[in-house]
């Protein structure tokens, strides 16, 4: 199985951070692969960045759609 996690927010060092769990959770199991979202926050602290990050997470997840079995965001 393969996973593309969206991480909310624009964080490369919590986007690496959320892959290394997954990877460490899943032991091998399933391909896993985190992306940060492009034009959202660096942090989710607010509606307004929720409301930021939306778009992207939206575009990550259309734009990946055949290339991948799961989402996780």
């Amino acid at each position: 199985m393969k996973i593309l996690i969206v991480n909310p927010n624009s964080s490369l060092l919590m986007t690496a951070e959320i892959r290394k769990t997954a990877e460490d959770f899943l032991r091998g199991e399933s391909d896993v692969v985190c992306e940060p979202t492009t034009g959202a926050p660096n942090f989710i602290e607010t509606y307004e960045d929720i409301t930021l990050a939306a778009p992207g997470m939206i575009q990550l997840v259309s734009d990946n759609d055949a290339e991948y079995d799961a989402f996780i965001a």
